[in-house]
């Protein structure tokens, strides 16, 4: 029997966006702003599949700090 991956339009076997997208998560709670982050929104669009075995590079650039509102504005990216 073939794996159901290999029928789908992708033709081989997928991760689910989100998983890909938790990279993010992980670098604001660790490094930037780092520790006690509190991860308020984020908006996602998934132009691409990632299929298992890829590398893949989470990017961040600051572009914004508000220090009396102890907020930052974060854009990310991650081309596959």
């Amino acid at each position: 029997m073939k794996p159901l991956s290999t029928k789908s339009r992708c033709k081989a076997q997928i991760t689910q966006g989100i998983m890909a997208s938790s990279l993010f998560s992980g670098l604001f709670g660790t490094q930037v702003p780092g520790e006690g982050c509190v991860y308020k929104s984020q908006n996602i669009r998934f132009k691409r599949p990632v299929y298992v075995g890829d590398e893949v590079t989470a990017k961040i650039e600051v572009v914004n700090v508000d220090i009396k509102q102890e907020s930052y504005l974060i854009h990310n990216t991650m081309p596959c």
